[in-house]
């Protein structure tokens, strides 16, 4: 049996990612996109950008923590850059979350990335998820590590703690 140290992710942060509403900058309307939610307005602005998929995504306060305006902006700056790099389309956005803990996060949808892609451009800027969806589909939140149980187990973390078990034995 193989012994993980894991990071629990309490309901409360669950909750938290559901409850926000994630909007999208899109024109003439702001659209709100809700976890578990199909929508009406973004199957339309994918059917007119002739795209299929879309990740929600920001760059701010990665692994949940606070950091500063001028580093979450340099972070969301980073993000931009590589979106750009990469060709893909993408929108501005802002998570708001329900209550007045945190302030909303700016944030992109980017369109043509698939849940693979998506996970891996979170882990990359330091997300434990981000918002994905497809054509004719709910939103979903997809969480970047690997998650099992209600934990979220950061494999390097995994094989580091296992070595250090097996030396106590």
């Amino acid at each position: 049996m193989t012994v993980a140290r894991t990071a629990l992710i309490g309901l409360g942060l669950q909750r938290v990612y559901r409850d926000t509403v994630y909007w999208i900058d899109a024109h003439p309307h702001a659209i709100a996109v809700r976890i578990d939610e199909s929508n009406v307005q973004l199957d339309r602005l994918l059917a007119a950008r002739s795209e299929r998929r879309w990740i929600f995504i920001t760059a701010c306060n990665p692994r949940s923590k606070r950091s500063s305006s001028w580093r979450n902006h340099a972070r969301q700056h980073a993000l931009l850059q590589s979106v750009r790099r990469s060709g893909k389309r993408w929108l501005n956005g802002l998570g708001e979350g329900l209550d007045n803990e945190w302030l909303p996060e700016p944030s992109i949808v980017v369109f043509g990335l698939g849940p693979h892609a998506g996970r891996r451009l979170g882990r990359q800027f330091g997300q434990f998820a981000v918002v994905a969806g497809r054509l004719g589909g709910r939103a979903q939140l997809l969480w970047c590590d690997q998650v099992s149980r209600g934990h979220i187990v950061d494999p390097g973390l995994a094989s580091s703690y296992a070595g250090t078990r097996s030396k106590r034995r």
